[in-house]
C-alpha cells in the first residue's frame, strides 16, 4: 500500500467529545431494521472496484456529495476513492485471513458496497443491515475534514475498518440492542489495531472513564475500546495482536443461540484462560489509574496519551467503615486520600469482613516510586503511605451480589528529620546539623529544609534541640 498523506489536528482533550460527533450510527440503523423500516440505498453517479474486486466504492463526480477529485496517477479514479478501496481490502484481509473471523454475509451480487457522500460534520459512518441473514452495506463521509477529532484520511480508514467489522459481526448474531457495548467495543478496538496512529478512539473514553463503576453492559462500547487491547495483550498474553484470538472466541460463543455478549466473555475467560471477568476488569481499571504519568503500569502504549481514571475521593482522617455492594459485571470503587498536611505519613490497617471478593488496590502517589497495584487479602496493612496519596479499592465478586464491609484504620505520624538523607534518623543527623551551624558544612536546599526543624528560616541550636527528641525515641 502506498504512502498516505495524513492531516492530523488534535482539537480537544481525550475526555472531550463533540456535541455533533456521531461515532457510528449502526445501532440506529439496526433499530429501524427491527421495526421493518428498510433504508433505501443511495444512488450515485458511478463506482470503482477495490483492488481485490471484492468491494464496489460508489460515489458522485459532481455536487456536494462528490469527494475531492484529485487523481494523481491519472487512472480516472479519484485518489480518495482508491484509498477507500485499499483500506476496505486490507480490513477484510486482516479480519478474515489473519484473525480468522467469518467473512461478511454477501448480498445478491456477492460484491460488498460502500457508498461515499457528504454525511455532515462529525458523522463518521454507518453499517446498514438489509436482511435477517446479515447482508449489509456501508456509508462513509466524502472527506472527514469538518467536525472530527482527528480530521483527514486516517479517520476515513479507521471508519471503514470499524464499520466493516460490524458487517462481519452481524453475520455471527444480530442480537444487538442489549449487547451494543460488545459490538462497539470490538469495532473500536479493531480500528485502532488496523490504523494504530489514527487514535480517534481516545477522544471517546470519557463515557466510561468518568464513571468507572458502571456495569460493562451499560457502556456505549466506544469508551472501553482500550479493554480490547487489554484482553489481547494481558488476558491472552500475546505480543502481537495479529495473533490474537480471544475476542474472536467470544464472538463465536456469542453466536450460539441464547448467549449474551457478557455471558460469552465470561465463558471464554473462564474456560480458555482460567480467570473470571471481574478479576481482569478490576485490574484493567487499576492500570488506567496511572495513564499519562507512570508507564510501569501501561499494557498498551496509548495509555501515555489517555487521561487517567481518577475517581472522586474522600479525605481519610481516622478509622472508617465502608459498605460495598459487589457484582460480577462492574467494579465497586471506594477512593480515599490521606491528610493534606505535607509532613504526614501513614500506616494503614485494612480489614475485610469476609474473603469472598476479588479486585485490586491502586495507590496513586505524588512519589512515582510509591505507585502500586496491590492484591487485597482479608486482613492486611500498608506501611509508610505518603501525605496526599490516593488509595482506590476496586472490588468485585465472581459470584455477584455480595456485600462487603471494608474497614480502614489509619495511623498518622510525622517523620523525624533526616538532614543527611540516608533514610534513617540518628546521631549522624545531629552531627551534620551542628556542622551546618558552625560552618564546616554547607547544606543544599533539601538538607536545609530537613535541618530547619522549626521552619524559622535559619539552622541553629533550637533545631538541634528539637531534633534530639525523635532520635532518642527511636
Amino acid at each position: 500500500m502506498r504512502q498516505l498523506l495524513i492531516v492530523l489536528l488534535f482539537t480537544a482533550g481525550p475526555f472531550l467529545h463533540s456535541e455533533s460527533a456521531r461515532k457510528c450510527e449502526f445501532l440506529d440503523a439496526f433499530a429501524e431494521f427491527q421495526t421493518g423500516v428498510t433504508r433505501t440505498r443511495p444512488t450515485t453517479d458511478t463506482f470503482s472496484p477495490s483492488p481485490s474486486g471484492h468491494f464496489y466504492i460508489h460515489y458522485d463526480t459532481t455536487g456536494t456529495d462528490a469527494p475531492q477529485l484529485t487523481d494523481i496517477d491519472l487512472d480516472g479514479v479519484p485518489d480518495y476513492i482508491e484509498e477507500v478501496g485499499l483500506i476496505a481490502d486490507s480490513s477484510r484481509y486482516f479480519l478474515t485471513e489473519i484473525l480468522g473471523y467469518n467473512a461478511e454475509v454477501p448480498d445478491t451480487d456477492f460484491i460488498y458496497d460502500i457508498y461515499v457522500s457528504d454525511r455532515g460534520p462529525g458523522s463518521y459512518g454507518v453499517t446498514t443491515p438489509e436482511d435477517m441473514n446479515g447482508a449489509s452495506y456501508i456509508q462513509i463521509d466524502n472527506d472527514y475534514l469538518e467536525g472530527y477529532f482527528v480530521p483527514g484520511l486516517q479517520t476515513m480508514q479507521l471508519t471503514v475498518a470499524h464499520e466493516f467489522f460490524h458487517a462481519v459481526q452481524i453475520g455471527y448474531t444480530m442480537s444487538i440492542s442489549a449487547n451494543r457495548f460488545f459490538y462497539e467495543m470490538s469495532s473500536t478496538w479493531l480500528e485502532d489495531v488496523i490504523v494504530p496512529d489514527g487514535d480517534d478512539y481516545i477522544y471517546w473514553v470519557g463515557e466510561f472513564y468518568e464513571n468507572p463503576s458502571q456495569d460493562i453492559t451499560d457502556t456505549n462500547g466506544y469508551s472501553i475500546a482500550l479493554f480490547g487491547h487489554y484482553l489481547s495483550l494481558v488476558a491472552e498474553n500475546v505480543d502481537n495482536q495479529s495473533t490474537s484470538e480471544i475476542i474472536r472466541l467470544m464472538w463465536e460463543s456469542f453466536a450460539q443461540p441464547g448467549n449474551t455478549a457478557f455471558e460469552s466473555m465470561c465463558t471464554v475467560l473462564d474456560e480458555d484462560y482460567n480467570i473470571s471477568f471481574i478479576e481482569i476488569w478490576t485490574d484493567y481499571i487499576a492500570c488506567n489509574l496511572f495513564n499519562g504519568f507512570d508507564e510501569s503500569f501501561y499494557f498498551y502504549e496509548d495509555q501515555a496519551i489517555i487521561e487517567p481514571i481518577n475517581p472522586a475521593s474522600s479525605l481519610l482522617t481516622g478509622p472508617e467503615i465502608f459498605q460495598m455492594e459487589l457484582e460480577n459485571s462492574r467494579a465497586e470503587i471506594i477512593s480515599v486520600r490521606l491528610s493534606d498536611l505535607e509532613t504526614t505519613h501513614c500506616n494503614l490497617d485494612i480489614l475485610h469482613d469476609h474473603p469472598d471478593f476479588t479486585g485490586k488496590i491502586g495507590i496513586v502517589s505524588g512519589n512515582s516510586d510509591s505507585n502500586f497495584i496491590l492484591i487485597p487479602v482479608e486482613t492486611m496493612s500498608i506501611d509508610m503511605l505518603h501525605d496526599q496519596d490516593k488509595l482506590h479499592f476496586i472490588y468485585g465478586s465472581p459470584q455477584g451480589n455480595e456485600d462487603l464491609s471494608l474497614s480502614l484504620s489509619p495511623d498518622f505520624f510525622n517523620l523525624p528529620p533526616d538532614p543527611n538523607g540516608d533514610g534513617s534518623w540518628d546521631v549522624l543527623d545531629i552531627v551534620l546539623t551542628v556542622n551546618f551551624i558552625v560552618g564546616t558544612a554547607i547544606p543544599d536546599d533539601d538538607q536545609f529544609e530537613a535541618a530547619d526543624i522549626n521552619d524559622d528560616g535559619t539552622i541553629n541550636i533550637l533545631d538541634v534541640v528539637i531534633m534530639i527528641n525523635p532520635i532518642i525515641a527511636l
